[in-house]
């Protein structure tokens, strides 16, 4: 079953242009939380929500793992750090209630709050640059994007282009630099294709 699975997704890939260099694919525990991501993310992002981007998100976040805990205290399938998941809990009482990071149900529907909200703070070209900003932003916070967004103006590039503008410049280190442009770069070009039978994909023609 798995293998006809893997060789359908292929055909899909190959149907939409991709080219197939080595078969990833989804964590084993990922199709048990397909009808949830659907759900939730739709709740919040409406029926043509851009689903297989926040499948994708998940691996990269916790490899679809709901106990998963980093080594610097980031909890649950959505990887909130406790502060950030009491915090955004009490932002939006009604949608999330009590503050639940192990909850996979709120989990997934924090994520997708949280996303929508980077979302509409990023103004960009195309939906490809908006979402990268977007992922940028919950990897590493609006405030560093802000600042990285600066330095793109200074050096006379798009602070609403993510690919080759904003994404060059930043005054983090370069551990914090290199994981931060990696997360839009791996969700967008490389995972989001394994979700592509979970609903539609944000088109990143351009993207290097």
């Amino acid at each position: 079953m798995r293998r006809r699975y893997s060789l359908y997704i292929v055909a899909l890939l190959l149907q939409h242009n991709y080219i197939v260099l080595a078969v990833d694919l989804p964590p084993p525990k990922a199709d048990q939380y397909k009808k949830i991501v659907i759900r939730e993310v739709r709740f919040i992002w409406g029926i043509n929500a851009p689903i297989a981007v926040f499948g994708s998100q998940i691996q990269q976040e916790s490899g679809y793992n709901e106990k998963a805990k980093s080594y610097a205290g980031a909890l649950g399938l959505s990887q909130f750090m406790p502060s950030t998941s009491e915090w955004i809990s009490k932002l939006y009482p009604k949608e999330l209630g009590l503050n639940q990071p192990l909850n996979p149900d709120w989990a997934i529907r924090a994520l997708a709050r949280y996303d929508y909200d980077l979302y509409k703070q990023n103004a960009a070209i195309t939906e490809c640059d908006r979402h990268s900003m977007m992922l940028s932003s919950y990897n590493g916070g609006q405030g560093n994007l802000n600042k990285d967004k600066k330095l793109a103006l200074v050096k006379g590039k798009s602070d609403r282009m993510w690919w080759d503008n904003v994404a060059l410049f930043s005054s983090r280190n370069s551990e914090a630099f290199i994981e931060n442009r990696n997360y839009p770069k791996i969700i967008l070009l490389r995972y989001q294709k394994l979700y592509i039978t979970w609903g539609p994909l944000v088109e990143c023609k351009f993207a290097t």
